[in-house]
């Protein structure tokens, strides 16, 4: 259905190479991705997964279909193909714009950057809307999902009252591993994830709501976390702050996100 060419362009586009390629660009101006990091060097797709729908994800699309595509025209083109007022034929080959598909690359496209500001406060509205879970390290019986904006007060296990809480992802299923854990039956690998949680346990026992805030972060594991938390912040900002540059830096030196 030619009215629907958009959300099919749109579905279709998200996951080629060309997107890939734009979203870098768009993201470094952004301040998402280190400016000096270069396309191919890393795998984008966990990447641009985590931003689906985010300004980001959503400019991206939009100079897509501004600089290379021409979407009314092609609406118009394929309502004359359904009415048959244009005939299609079908021939063996690569047509003469697909034959310079395959011999161009893409050429490159600097775009003016984004104020630090501006930046910042994507990156903390996104930070403040994460969702994360709260898992009890001491009975190994409670787990909750809060959004890390809407935390306004220290929390506590609902079953047995300890603040001894673990800081994951909403998709992690870790209360198997943290009873085994307390009853000391963990095998090899199940015993490196228990030290993990409990690391981050031990952070949100000491800084409360900022360590929920700084392992919300992507990329943002215990050790690096410690490292923030142990500096001095005169304000919740500055803290973001040195969160925003730790996932930047998470971007500059790992090929994957961290699950």
């Amino acid at each position: 259905n030619p009215e629907h060419f958009k959300a099919y362009l749109e579905t279709s586009l998200s996951k080629r190479e060309l997107f890939e390629w734009k979203f870098v660009h768009v993201a470094k101006r952004f301040g998402a991705i280190a400016s000096d990091a270069e396309y191919g060097k890393v795998s984008m797709r966990r990447i641009i997964e985590d931003y689906v729908g985010s300004p980001i994800y959503k400019e991206t699309l939009r100079e897509l279909e501004t600089e290379k595509l021409d979407i009314e025209k092609s609406v118009e083109i394929l309502k004359k193909i359904q009415n048959k007022e244009i005939l299609v034929f079908f021939k063996p080959g690569l047509s003469p714009l697909g034959k310079l598909g395959v011999k161009y690359k893409y050429a490159e496209i600097v775009g003016p950057g984004k104020p630090e500001k501006e930046i910042f406060e994507l990156f903390k509205q996104r930070l403040l809307n994460t969702q994360v879970k709260l898992v009890c390290m001491n009975c190994g019986e409670w787990e909750q999902t809060y959004t890390v904006g809407k935390i306004s007060k220290e929390i506590a296990c609902k079953r047995c009252g300890a603040k001894l809480l673990s800081v994951v992802r909403p998709s992690s299923k870790v209360l198997k591993i943290v009873k085994k854990g307390l009853k000391g039956k963990l095998t090899q690998q199940e015993k490196k994830v228990y030290q993990t949680l409990m690391q981050k346990a031990d952070l949100y026992l000491v800084y409360k709501l900022k360590a929920i805030k700084v392992l919300a972060g992507r990329g943002i594991g215990p050790k690096t976390a410690r490292r923030i938390l142990a500096r001095f912040h005169r304000s919740d900002e500055e803290l973001l702050k040195d969160v925003l540059e730790a996932e930047r830096n998470f971007v500059r030196t790992r090929k994957y996100w961290s699950v």
